[in-house]
């Protein structure tokens, strides 16, 4: 016992737990921003990293989970806020990955939507932009010329 300051019940109380999370974030326009470590894939930054009861967890779905309750399996922590270094317990919330896809979508936060031109160099905008059920963006001229091209060569076989 020499030298804890607070007996080992402390380190799985949720209340402590947050605090002592939030003691180590910085605030930036309304983000909760975590100074401490991270996970990486491919030698990027990506989520918080930290450890709770003998666990590595994602902190943004630590903090839900310590401000809310059960972590339900099928579903993921997201983020109103887009900032994957905030654990801001109010901009955050559960959902499914398909979620998370529409939500990346819409605010064009994904790589695909950040996109505003086709690989030959046309625009994604206006009378060229065409949309497939499922919602994905496609060239209206590299489409027609995609077309054609099939077209002609179905001719030939004739």
């Amino acid at each position: 016992m020499a030298g804890k300051i607070y007996p080992d019940f402390y380190k799985y109380d949720p209340a402590w737990k947050l605090n002592s999370i939030f003691s180590k974030c910085i605030s930036n326009n309304g983000c909760l921003e975590w100074t401490g470590n991270f996970f990486k894939n491919k030698g990027k930054v990506t989520y918080p990293s930290i450890w709770y009861k003998k666990k590595v967890w994602k902190g943004n779905r630590l903090v839900l989970f310590l401000s809310g309750g059960l972590v339900p399996d099928v579903l993921f922590a997201l983020h109103k806020c887009d900032n994957m270094k905030c654990i801001n317990p109010t901009h955050l919330y559960w959902g499914t990955l398909k979620q998370n896809a529409l939500d990346s979508r819409d605010r064009k936060t994904s790589a695909k939507a950040k996109k505003t031109f086709c690989p030959h160099g046309h625009p994604y905008s206006g009378e060229n932009l065409g949309l497939t059920y499922r919602g994905y963006r496609y060239c209206k001229i590299c489409k027609k010329r995609s077309n054609q091209a099939l077209k002609a060569i179905e001719t030939e076989g004739e």
